[in-house]
């Protein structure tokens, strides 16, 4: 297992790709963290995103933005395995690691691991961002930015494994990147549309505002998102087992 791992870190690191998505999710963060700044010092967030007192906390301000951010950790954490059939080199890793089962951990701890790390500079730098455009209308506790951060590289950890799983599930990038998509950002909203009770457990049900309402506090949910890390596991290496490469 340690070679394993040895060998997808030094592959994650030797490609352009990772260099392009990491850049991705700095801008993205940096850009979406001002804009939800100025929205909260326009007093233009809801309600339930601020404090008892009427201002917003900066850390929530990055969690607003990791919806933006998101995405080019999860398209980093995707292409780890369908670039692997994409370029044909699938055979090659699995000559070298003949069982399924560990290289598609060895593939999931290291993205995790990266984009644990990631996620929390992201938060980070978020709050970092929102700060002086929050004015007097922010609140900025070390504590309280660290623990969004953290909970932040939580999120983006786990998402990040479903992706993975995922994609050794599909195989294609186009079929996981629209997958991904329709349960995080697409899906939600239309269940939540009609506000039937039913519909809206069924939502929040979803990895996106699982993710989300882990990232506001609420552990429970983080059980939710870490479910669909799993079942996208067990699917990817029941396909892998199955098919060849």
């Amino acid at each position: 297992m340690r070679g394993a791992v040895a060998a997808e870190w030094t592959k994650l690191w030797t490609t352009r790709t990772v260099w392009w998505a990491l850049v991705a999710a700095f801008v993205l963060m940096v850009a979406g963290a001002g804009q939800y700044a100025l929205y909260a010092a326009n007093d233009d967030l809801a309600p339930e995103l601020l404090l008892g007192d009427g201002r917003v906390a900066a850390g929530t301000i990055a969690v607003l933005a990791t919806a933006l951010a998101q995405f080019a950790v999860i398209a980093l954490a995707m292409l780890v395995m369908t670039s692997e059939y994409s370029a044909g080199t699938i055979r090659a890793t699995l000559a070298w690691v003949p069982s399924r089962g560990r290289l598609l951990l060895a593939k999931s701890l290291v993205v995790a691991v990266v984009a644990l790390a990631v996620g929390v500079v992201l938060g980070l730098v978020g709050a970092v961002v929102a700060a002086p455009l929050l004015g007097d209308r922010g609140v900025v506790s070390g504590g309280a930015v660290v623990g969004d951060a953290v909970a932040i590289g939580g999120y983006l950890a786990l998402i990040s494994v479903f992706a993975t799983g995922l994609g050794a599930a599909l195989r294609g990038p186009v079929a996981t990147l629209v997958t991904i998509f329709l349960l995080v950002v697409v899906i939600p909203p239309i269940l939540e549309l009609p506000d039937v009770a039913a519909l809206n457990r069924v939502a929040e049900a979803l990895p996106g505002p699982a993710g989300t309402d882990f990232m506001r506090g609420d552990g429970s949910a983080g059980l939710v998102v870490a479910a669909w890390a799993v079942a996208a596991l067990v699917a990817g290496w029941r396909v892998l087992r199955r098919r060849d490469a």
